[in-house]
């Protein structure tokens, strides 16, 4: 059984709670799960601008960045 996703860390984060799961790294989250991080579905522990994530989601939607 998978653990549930709480939150989203900073880019390139490497602990624990990324690890198992709980918690993704920005840099590997799919636009999907930014877009529940933006509407307060899951914890935003990223210390980045609104702004960003939303340009960063719409590069996943658009398909100009791969996701993981």
């Amino acid at each position: 059984m998978g653990n549930r996703l709480l939150a989203i860390d900073p880019p390139k984060c490497g602990c624990t709670e990324c690890i198992v799961g709980e918690y993704r790294p920005f840099d590997e989250a799919s636009a999907f799960e930014l877009t529940l991080m933006l509407d307060g579905f899951l914890a935003d522990h990223t210390g980045l601008p609104r702004q960003q994530i939303i340009a960063r989601t719409d590069q996943l939607t658009a398909g100009s960045i791969p996701a993981r």
